[in-house]
């Protein structure tokens, strides 16, 4: 019979050279995943946090005394007594800005609360919920006084 197949792998079924390379594929990115795992936001900003920090402290101005212990210290890169205000503005700007992102994810926002409400006073509520109503109950055209329901019961 022409045109009838038997046997064999389905129509679309990968062959074994295929497998094994979407395998090894798989397995190259699982490994350069663990080499270099992806960045995330908060551990970005917690790291431009220090660099913002530490180039802001760069950029600061530093007293005599300060600049003398820095050196003495082997410190030389932070020894800029008259420091760069421009630089440390621009450095400090872009340092509050991480901070302030960076607060999202360490604490959660303070929301406004309304102040509860005081409780009711039991005396005052009584005397808003108590009614007093009068019944006036007519038989054959005629009011019902006290004395005639006392008489009837």
């Amino acid at each position: 019979m022409k045109g009838v197949r038997i046997g064999g792998r389905q129509k679309g079924t990968k062959n074994k050279a295929t497998i094994a390379r979407e395998q090894e594929a798989a397995a190259a990115m699982l490994e350069g995943a663990r080499k270099n795992p992806p960045v995330v936001g908060k551990l970005a900003l917690e790291r431009q946090v220090v660099l913002a920090e530490a180039m802001t402290a760069r950029y600061q101005r530093v007293t005599a005394e300060q600049a003398a212990e820095l050196r003495a210290q082997g410190n030389l890169r932070a020894v800029a007594q008259e420091g760069d205000a421009k630089l440390y503005k621009e450095w400090f700007e872009i340092w509050h800005m991480c901070a302030k992102e960076l607060t999202k994810y360490q604490a959660p926002p303070i929301k406004a609360v309304d102040a509860p409400a005081p409780p009711p006073d039991p005396d005052r509520l009584a005397k808003e919920n108590t009614r007093r109503f009068a019944l006036r109950v007519f038989e054959g055209g005629r009011s019902v006084t006290e004395e005639a329901v006392n008489d009837a019961a």
